[in-house]
């Protein structure tokens, strides 16, 4: 059985393209089997399921790939098989690497979860801990006295005093804007 496989929608496939596909399938090219023309296969290639290392499609456009071919290429090909699509055209570079999944479908395995290890901490005898009750002073430990806000000055007078800190210049600020009376 072979272990590349080089297809083409032509009548020939170029004996470069074959050499290349040998190279990365790490085949001689005795190992290549060419199948040309495959349009006319109807969508069946003559090989088992997997049984391909390697596949090289030399199509006219990279576009225009029939859908039941790369079916077919994917079918043939072995778990982690490599596939190279490239255009025929002279004047087109196309090409398209893929790599099938190693693994099959509905195989299964284990998930690894990593463990992570708590830091090692040593604690000696020797060494000097410091008195969290030693850290603050006693004036440290009392609360700090805030300055009583008081009524600005204002005594008998109902006015703000005119260095005002209380808000009560802008209160009535905002009464004489708006013109409104105590009543």
């Amino acid at each position: 059985m072979a272990s590349a496989l080089a297809l083409t929608d032509e009548v020939a496939v170029p004996i470069r393209a074959v050499g290349d596909l040998a190279a990365a399938a790490d085949v001689s090219r005795e190992e290549v089997a060419v199948i040309t023309q495959c349009a006319s296969l109807v969508g069946k290639l003559p090989f088992d399921d997997g049984s391909v290392g390697a596949v090289l499609a030399v199509v006219k456009n990279v576009e225009s790939l029939r859908e039941q071919l790369v079916a077919e290429i994917c079918r043939v090909l072995k778990a982690g098989g490599r596939v190279l699509v490239q255009s025929s055209a002279p004047s087109s570079s196309q090409k398209v690497k893929a790599k099938k999944a190693s693994w099959s479908m509905g195989s299964s395995f284990p998930l690894k979860k990593a463990k992570k290890a708590l830091p090692k901490i040593q604690i000696d005898d020797d060494s000097e801990l410091i008195d969290e009750d030693s850290l603050l002073s006693e004036e440290g430990l009392k609360k700090p006295q805030l300055p009583v806000v008081g009524d600005c000055e204002v005594r008998a007078s109902r006015k703000a005093c005119k260095n005002c800190t209380c808000g009560r210049a802008e209160a009535e600020a905002k009464v004489e804007k708006l013109e409104l009376t105590a009543e």
